[in-house]
């Protein structure tokens, strides 16, 4: 099947640039993008691209005037974004928003706030709803740097990872989250939402285990927390001490 979208970098970024087998375009303070359904019924689209930022900032990325999430950019260092939205008929603005100054750079006079590199929009698998994205993620205390490749990302944690999910809406949701586990050695992991544990797994080393959980999200802040009895160790040439990690941690519908 043909892909039935359609891509306009508008306000606020620079002229196309490429390189290297790259596309990529530098925006300001605020920045659209046209996305078009050209079929006449709506369509669930994933979005990618890679993301970056002279200096560390926030970034607000909205559909039709609704915010999707906040992220924080770290500086020089490209992150990869991947996420699910619902495509009715017709044009749909994409806006990504900052507020932290740009970066003075010599010889150059555009304001180079935000990079965004291989911007794409295809059919997506899952069914999604406008609804489920209404909240945001962020990782808390426990986990090392964030990881990264050209598909994937992931953090290692010591032996507790914390992250929390905003509920923006008044109203209570159920929501998927949908990550990836690996682990140094045999241990007991155990997921748990506001105190209360969701799912406890023994995990072998070896390849990525696939999970996605279903969770409630009271109005507000709602508090994760992946831990585990069995003590971390380093691994050669690494002075990390490791026990597990946490890959491609996002919200998805619920199952």
């Amino acid at each position: 099947m043909v892909e039935p979208f359609l891509v306009e970098f508008q306000g606020g970024w620079s002229a196309l640039e490429t390189g290297d087998g790259h596309e990529w375009h530098w925006g300001g303070a605020r920045n659209s993008i046209a996305l078009s359904n050209e079929l006449p019924e709506a369509q669930v689209a994933t979005i990618s691209y890679d993301a970056l930022s002279l200096n560390e900032r926030s970034l607000r990325v909205y559909k039709d005037g609704q915010i999707l999430f906040t992220e924080t950019l770290e500086t020089k260092a490209w992150k990869r974004r991947q996420f699910t939205i619902r495509m009715e008929p017709g044009v749909s603005p994409l806006v990504f928003e900052t507020e932290e100054p740009s970066v003075v750079t010599a010889g150059e006079t555009r304001d180079l706030r935000v990079c965004i590199r291989d911007f794409s929009i295809r059919l997506s698998e899952e069914t999604a709803e406008p609804s489920v994205f209404h909240v945001k993620l962020q990782f808390d205390d426990g986990w090392y740097a964030e990881e990264l490749d050209d598909l994937h990302s992931w953090r290692w944690a010591e032996s507790r990872g914390l992250f929390h999910v905003v509920n923006e809406t008044e109203f209570t949701k159920t929501v998927g989250l949908s990550f990836g586990v690996r682990t140094i050695d045999r241990r007991v992991l155990e997921f748990l939402a506001n105190g209360t544990s969701l799912l406890t797994e023994e995990l072998v080393p070896g390849p990525w285990i696939q999970f996605r959980q279903n969770v409630n999200l009271a109005p507000g802040v709602n508090r994760f927390v992946f831990e585990t009895p069995t003590a971390s160790r380093k691994m050669p040439g690494d002075d990390r001490k490791l026990s597990f990690c946490i890959q491609n941690l996002k919200i998805v519908t619920a199952l």
